[in-house]
């Protein structure tokens, strides 16, 4: 196959995940290493045509994204809500709520008496699936959060 679009990282860094939104958007995180935040990035659909010979040449060899945030911990775990307005992931032992389109974080949460592991998952419906160092846990994604 070709490759179709080729993404930058500013900041440089790699990727630590990355989705796809409903709306054919992406979204990832990444990171460098300890002197750099991590980061979360939001890439339009709407890609480019693939880079060429002249591309490569002026050294652009991805499209910058069009929304960036810095965060306080890595993002672990990135997932998509059913909706496609919010995201979810797991960033220093809490999962954390942010608007898929601005990346803003909207709400935190940790719950009590356990360790988030940074595996997360939605049902079709709206329950968010984490795992715990005690075992899997299902919340109402809309109740947990209002």
């Amino acid at each position: 196959g070709e490759i179709v679009d080729r993404l930058k990282i500013p900041h440089g860094g790699r990727f630590r995940t990355a989705r796809f939104l409903p709306d054919g958007s992406i979204v990832g995180s990444t990171h460098m290493d300890d002197r750099n935040p991590p980061r979360l990035h939001r890439w339009s659909a709407e890609g480019k045509a693939r880079p060429g010979l002249l591309d490569w040449l002026r050294g652009s060899l991805g499209r910058e994204p069009d929304t960036s945030a810095t965060l306080e911990s890595i993002c672990h775990g990135l997932a998509v809500a059913p909706e496609g307005k919010s995201l979810a992931c797991v960033e220093g032992g809490s999962i954390v709520r942010r608007d898929a389109l601005t990346l803003v974080e909207r709400t935190r949460f940790r719950p009590a008496r356990t360790a988030v592991l940074p595996h997360l998952a939605f049902s079709a419906d709206g329950q968010l699936l984490v795992l715990t160092e005690r075992g899997l846990a299902v919340w109402p994604w809309r109740e947990l959060f209002g």
